[in-house]
């Protein structure tokens, strides 16, 4: 009965791995209940063309889906001969999103998007949906989920949820290992200069901060340890940190950008 439920559910290895790769994750009675939830609602397209293990872990973010959460969003990658991308997923409640308003969220990532494939979850209802969008870093490589993946989830479900700007300064969520909250404490100093009269623009600030992530970093920290309430002030760290981010700019080969 479990072998026959797991293959209904993901079908597309032999039944002893997916028994065996399900029974480990949940437990034969979990894996048994998930198998007669899911199996039915999942497309035949999308059992014959996903791995077990990437089965596993779509079906791991739709069990966090509820009334309350109604979407989130999973990282992983996939490295097969044919290719090597990061797989982001949006998982949801309700049938598909606009791509257009969706996958400029990722650009400003700096990821280049290369596929989306789309699930849809029938239930007799509205169902749930899966957008699997394939995507690169900027050195056209798939991206180290072990260093950025919880990160790079939740800088993409504040800018869907609307509680962060979408723009291309979020690259340094990427590249310099700031967190969306971070980069919202740059743009608020870089929006504030730029009410200055400051000639640059907007976009160009966000490329010299893209083009110097480590700089970027810095200023965070810097800020941190100044106006971080849980941490004691140290002037001789706040003053050795602030000379190093100088001698940095110094070192910075264009004199628009430091």
């Amino acid at each position: 009965k479990v072998e026959e439920n797991v293959l209904n559910l993901i079908a597309v290895l032999e039944a002893d791995e997916a028994l065996t790769q399900a029974i480990a994750i949940y437990g034969e009675e979990r894996a048994t209940e998930l198998a007669e939830r899911y199996g039915p609602m999942l497309p035949g397209a999308y059992k014959s063309g996903t791995d077990v293990d990437l089965a596993l872990v779509d079906l791991e973010q739709f069990e966090r889906l509820s009334p309350e959460r109604e979407f989130t969003v999973g990282l992983r990658n996939e490295h097969s001969p044919e290719r090597e991308l990061t797989r982001v997923g949006l998982y949801k409640t309700g049938g598909k999103v606009r791509l257009s308003d969706f996958l400029p969220i990722l650009e400003h990532l700096g990821l280049s998007v290369v596929e989306e494939v789309p699930t849809w979850l029938r239930d007799g209802g509205p169902g749930m949906y899966l957008h699997d969008i394939g995507v690169l870093g900027a050195d056209d490589r798939p991206l180290d989920l072990d260093e950025c993946r919880a990160r790079l989830a939740e800088a993409i479900e504040a800018v869907w949820a609307g509680h962060a700007i979408s723009d291309s300064l979020n690259r340094l969520v990427v590249t310099a290992g700031l967190s969306w909250r971070q980069v919202t404490v740059l743009r608020a100093y870089r929006t504030y200069r730029l009410r200055l009269g400051v000639a640059f623009t907007g976009p160009y600030e966000n490329d010299a901060f893209a083009r110097n992530p480590a700089i970027a970093s810095k200023l965070i920290e810097l800020f941190e340890l100044r106006l971080d309430p849980a941490r004691a002030r140290d002037p001789g760290e706040e003053a050795a940190l602030a000379a190093e981010i100088r001698a940095d700019l110094d070192a910075v080969d264009s004199l628009d950008e430091d």
